[in-house]
């Protein structure tokens, strides 16, 4: 029931976005294929969709050398497993609305050669809608290069890589069991899931969705950019952790030993079980709560124009602050250094 209540949200937005600009868009259906009510068939039908072309092409291959994948696909999700087998299984199912009969063959491509995998789609003006799910299953040992260029729902459980890159215009991402040495992920409208995932550095950029991790183990970096969401790190663990958040609540619960958080509007929680060396947490509008361990001294320094500070010691006014700027020397100091900040909002520290 509530992937049909979903479904049907946002086919009376689209409908609102078709009737008052004139222009046809493209309605995706994300949770099961294939097959679509009547009333969708009825939109698709009211935008022009005259033929209903049914998709279910195969592909397999001997994959011991597997090196690198690319993956350009419009109009569909990805979903890929790995496997302990060596052979690659590929398959596109599910159907598309045209506005006349198709000329030539399914623009779905695929190749394999040379340790390569190559997959691709390109549809014209005639395309109305889309309901088509690209299922791989791969060999689950590390490549080289993954590059998936898709502007749809895309899942990955048990891979990896070398290189990691994900990029889309729409759709959610989401990866299980995942390890990448470097990854890019970026999406333009969707939410990002990961699960049990490991490596080095990684950056994820986000124009519209929520951001969650769990697990997340990195030996280097993680930095996040979200415009509009919710960014939420559990059981996190990295060297340097950077976030820039413009809109939306900020939750972290992982172990870094530098940590720079900057949001413009929004709450920003974190609990940190480690003491890091240095933590930076900025926001605009928004109340700043951090939780530390209260066996190891810092130098903490706290800004606010207005609001109220939450802290379990006593602060001093900095040599030639503002009113609202204080320092404190807690547990005799030491290496560690933390600054607190905001424009408009409090600002407290709980100690674990």
């Amino acid at each position: 029931m509530a992937v049909q209540s979903g479904l049907k949200k946002v086919r009376n937005l689209l409908l609102i976005f078709v009737l008052s600009s004139g222009i046809s868009a493209f309605f995706f259906v994300r949770d099961g294929i294939p097959g679509l009510s009547m009333s969708q068939e009825d939109l698709f039908r009211r935008m022009g969709g005259k033929v209903v072309l049914k998709i279910d092409e195969k592909y397999h291959w001997l994959a011991s050398d597997l090196e690198s994948i690319v993956v350009d696909l419009q109009h569909a999700d990805l979903m890929i497993v790995s496997s302990e087998s060596s052979e690659i299984d590929l398959r596109y199912i599910g159907q598309v609305w045209l506005k006349e009969e198709l000329s030539g063959s399914i623009p779905f491509q695929s190749a394999y050669s040379e340790g390569r995998l190559r997959c691709s789609s390109s549809w014209g003006h005639d395309l109305v809608g889309s309901d088509v799910l690209l299922e791989l299953s791969l060999p689950s040992h590390l490549l080289s290069s993954v590059q998936l260029n898709v502007h749809g729902d895309v899942s990955w459980d048990g891979g990896s890589a070398q290189y990691f890159e994900t990029r889309g215009s729409s759709g959610d991402l989401s990866l299980r069991n995942f390890m990448a040495e470097e990854a890019l992920l970026e999406r333009s409208s969707g939410d990002m899931n990961l699960q049990r995932v490991q490596g080095r550095s990684w950056e994820a950029q986000m124009s519209s969705g929520d951001f969650t991790a769990f697990d997340m183990v990195l030996s280097e970096q993680l930095d996040i950019t979200s415009y509009s969401g919710d960014i939420n790190v559990e059981s996190g663990e990295t060297k340097t952790f950077l976030m820039n958040g413009k809109s939306g609540d900020v939750h972290i619960d992982m172990v870094s030993d530098y940590l720079e958080l900057y949001a413009t509007s929004g709450d920003v929680h974190a609990q940190l079980d480690s003491f890091p060396l240095q933590l930076k947490a900025m926001v605009k509008t928004g109340d700043v709560s951090i939780d530390l361990p209260n066996d190891t001294g810092f130098t903490l320094q706290v800004q606010t124009k207005t609001g109220d500070f939450h802290l379990p010691f006593s602060m001093e006014k900095a040599p030639g602050a503002t009113d609202n700027e204080f320092i404190a020397t807690v547990n005799g100091g030491g290496a560690s250094k933390v600054f607190l900040s905001t424009a408009s909002g409090d600002v407290s520290i709980n100690t674990l």
